[in-house]
């Protein structure tokens, strides 16, 4: 009765690690601000740059990641220097302001 009682608790300490350890992954994952985004679903700064484009905001300056988003600085023709927020996944302009 010994060594089964020894065994399910072994059992049952190795799976305790197993799902840890992936809880911690998925953790990581979360702090690097990634959600459950992974990069490879992520358009490249390429295809960033033809959507904010497309949709008149002129000459680009600079794309780079910022989190878990695309921080963009472009020059609107009408608005002058901006800096857009972008989602890297649907390209969507989620947040924008004057970049002074």
């Amino acid at each position: 009765m010994k060594t089964v009682t020894a065994l399910s608790v072994a059992v049952i300490g190795v799976s305790l690690l197993t799902i840890g350890a992936a809880l911690a992954k998925d953790d990581r994952t979360e702090m690097r601000g990634m959600g459950n985004q992974t990069q490879s679903m992520w358009l490249t700064k390429d295809e960033v740059a033809r959507r904010i484009q497309s949709r008149g905001y002129g000459r680009i300056r600079e794309i780079e990641r910022e989190g878990r988003l695309y921080e963009v600085e472009v020059t609107h023709p009408k608005r002058g220097r901006l800096e857009l927020r972008v989602d890297p996944v649907t390209g969507d302009i989620v947040g924008e302001k004057r970049d002074d």
